[in-house]
């Protein structure tokens, strides 16, 4: 069965000589820092993948591999890396492990990223990002949107300029040498003599009627230069001939007018008309009088109490209107109502959000049907995600075939028979060493857990913890099997 198709891969590659050019046999064994790889968007649905370790055996000296990326963001978690381990076979030589990371999608060949060991001489190091190569005055450049997808390239050239204005050298360039352009012109002398002359704050970009206009003129003008104004002011009369329409003026005789004159307010003081002032002290002000002596003839009934009684605000009586409308109040202390009540409503004593239902007809609210949604039903439920059961929930014969497929297995401490007898079940342990691959071996708790008879990754150890207390084994490898309280 193939990887899900959403996991990323990479490829490395290595080439292993002696220092006398011939190649180097053997293996080498990659195993992955991650325990277990969670990919949820794997199709056709979430997977745990179990990275094991693989080996491969080197040809001529070379090899290339396959592997599951390190970095694939797929996988949880991202950022882990392989530890290479080397088996070189009657070469007399060795390479000390190291670990390495595996972009998706690249190719990582194991020369350049062994470490190198302290020591004389001068380490270069390599790695993806910066390409090889290049010659002064290149600059580098993305090929395309991959990540390290680099190359050096020649700069794209802009020109180099010869000559400014048709001037070489150090240029020095003044106003004339400019050209008026189509838009910005130069300033001739007369033109900037003209703009020299205009006063500061004087008015710009006013119409010949608006600067003609008398109203916007200031300072003083001769009346020699007004037309027909000295003629005009001779003609008028005398100030003693006249009555001013304005200013205070002393008219004297007798002026007779051809209209009633509108005199202006405030023209005439009291002091000016006899009496006035005497009968105006006779009398009391509209605002707040004050009289003297006994004023009579005014009652109640002139100013509008005629039915008020002379009683005080603390001692008026309740009225026959007020005790009318009384009598139809309720008193806030334990009121007593009659006939059919109005006006009142659930949300005026705070439940304007429930509904006239009985608890026992209440249906299921939203946040109880939300919270009914996380659970599973009690008959024939269908869990999702990773189902975490609790160590020791299962015992042997809660596993169907398990108890029958245990007492088929033999003893593991019988000899073979005398020479020419017949081999049964149980009375012959062959070597590890002639089981093949793909074989099952169990080894149990006694009072610790015991060794791995073998360090083969061929074959599965099903260790077997008779109460389900021991934890994990641990020297077990990745595939092994763990039976907790298995009852043996």
């Amino acid at each position: 069965m193939a990887l899900p198709s959403n996991v990323g891969t990479g490829t490395v590659t290595g080439r292993f000589i002696d220092s006398a050019g011939a190649s180097i046999e053997g293996t080498v064994k990659f195993t992955p820092s991650a325990s277990k790889l969670l990919n949820i968007s794997a199709d056709p649905s979430p997977v745990t993948i179990l990275p094991k370790p693989v080996t491969v055996t080197l040809d001529g000296g070379s090899f290339t591999v396959a592997l599951v990326a390190t970095d694939d963001v797929d996988n949880n978690p991202v950022g882990w890396n392989y530890l290479a381990t080397f088996a070189f076979s009657g070469s007399g030589v060795s390479l000390a492990q190291f670990s390495f990371d595996l972009p998706e999608g690249a190719s990582v060949d194991l020369t350049e990223v062994a470490p190198v060991s302290s020591g004389s001489g001068v380490t270069i190091i390599r790695g993806p990002g910066v390409a090889v190569g290049g010659t002064t005055g290149q600059v580098l450049v993305k090929v395309s949107g991959d990540d390290f997808d680099t190359e050096w390239a020649d700069p794209e050239a802009g020109g180099a300029v010869a000559s400014v204005n048709g001037n070489v050298g150090a240029v020095v360039l003044d106003a004339d040498d400019l050209a008026d352009g189509s838009t910005n012109v130069q300033m001739l002398a007369t033109e900037r003599t003209k703009l020299t002359g205009v006063a500061t704050a004087a008015t710009a970009n006013s119409a010949d009627a608006t600067l003609l206009a008398r109203a916007n003129h200031t300072g003083s003008q001769a009346q020699s230069t007004v037309t027909n104004l000295v003629t005009d002011l001779a003609a008028k009369a005398a100030d003693s001939d006249v009555v001013k329409l304005t200013g205070a003026q002393t008219v004297a005789g007798v002026k007779t007018f051809s209209s009633s004159p509108a005199v202006p307010d405030a023209s005439f003081t009291i002091a000016k008309s006899t009496g006035l002032q005497t009968a105006l002290d006779a009398k009391a002000p509209l605002a707040s009088p004050a009289f003297t002596g006994t004023p009579t003839g005014i009652t109640k009934t002139h100013v509008g109490l005629g039915s008020v009684d002379n009683t005080a605000d603390t001692a008026k009586p309740v009225s026959t209107a007020q005790q009318t409308a009384l009598d139809l109040k309720a008193p806030i202390a334990s009121p007593t109502f009659t006939g059919t009540v109005a006006g009142v409503t659930k949300t005026h004593v705070g439940l304007g959000s429930v509904d006239n239902t009985a608890d026992t007809a209440k249906p299921v609210s939203t946040a109880q049907q939300t919270a009914l949604n996380l659970k599973a039903n009690l008959a024939s439920p269908t869990f999702t995600g990773t189902v975490v059961v609790p160590d020791s929930s299962f015992t042997i014969a809660k596993s169907t075939g398990l108890q029958a497929a245990l007492d088929a297995k033999g003893t593991s401490n019988l000899a073979i028979g005398t020479s020419g007898s017949t081999a049964k079940v149980g009375n012959y342990t062959p070597p590890i060493a002639d089981l093949p691959a793909g074989s099952t071996i169990t080894q149990t708790w006694a009072t610790s857990w015991p060794a791995r008879l073998t360090a083969r990754t061929d074959i599965t150890v099903q260790w077997i913890d008779p109460d389900g207390t021991h934890g994990t084994p641990g020297g077990g490898l990745v595939g092994d099997l763990l039976i907790a309280n298995a009852g043996v």
